[in-house]
């Protein structure tokens, strides 16, 4: 309930990639050998951070985007990215090329959706690591437009059919008047991460988006119940 209060004050757009860098910083140690973010930009968190210092025990890190080369972030810059557009398929010498695939808040901006998911999955040697918006204000630019929004049942459904399972997955950061991200991670062999992550997410145990809805008076009602524990702490 702490974090969850900690997170009413951030920016409201940013609340939600908030959170997620929160609950990364959690599972990405996890993650070793070969990784790769995907469409990853210059790598920013958004935070002052990049997201190579999240997988600090990978033994590769690389970064790719549409055309590659480098790229100019909000405040970092990147020098170089490898060339690989997910709309189309990815030439052999990146077929299972890395242990784990990581892709946040990409997905919402392809397209040719089950071609770049068809990708994601041939790259992959073992874990893939998505990020994406279930509930999100359009967003998008003269680079990018904004296609797609995501449900935990169609995220396992469109893994599943490549051969990758479900090992961990949750929603957040459920409050009202801002964003919910799912965080959902697959992978090829999920015997492996049992002892990590535990049995695979309950569906229709995560949050549905129904914060949405909420009447005025039920708002108030749960900032209420939020101070008081505050002030208990």
């Amino acid at each position: 309930m702490f974090y969850r209060g900690l997170y009413r004050y951030e920016p409201r757009y940013q609340r939600a990639r908030a959170w997620s860098n929160r609950e990364l910083k959690k599972i990405a140690p996890y993650f070793t050998g070969d990784v790769i973010n995907v469409s990853g930009w210059a790598d920013e968190d958004k935070a002052g951070g990049t997201y190579r210092e999240y997988f600090i025990n990978a033994r590769s890190y690389r970064i790719s985007n549409q055309e590659g080369g480098a790229q100019q972030g909000k405040k970092l810059r990147l020098e170089d990215s490898i060339a690989i557009d997910l709309e189309h398929p990815i030439s052999p010498e990146h077929l299972q090329a890395y242990d784990c695939v990581f892709v946040h808040t990409v997905l919402e901006h392809v397209f040719n959706l089950f071609q770049a998911v068809e990708n994601l999955c041939q790259m992959s040697r073992d874990a893939i690591i998505c990020v994406v918006p279930f509930i999100q204000v359009i967003h998008r630019s003269p680079e990018y437009s904004d296609y797609w929004r995501f449900t935990p049942y169609a995220l396992e459904r469109m893994f599943l059919q490549h051969g990758f399972s479900t090992v961990y997955g949750i929603g957040g950061p459920d409050l009202d008047s801002t964003s919910l991200y799912y965080i959902w991670v697959v992978s090829r062999n999920p015997e492996k991460w049992a002892d990590v992550f535990g049995p695979p997410p309950e569906l229709s145990e995560l949050p549905p988006g129904d914060h949405i809805y909420k009447t005025f008076n039920e708002r108030a009602r749960a900032l209420l119940r939020l101070l008081l524990s505050l002030v208990r702490r």
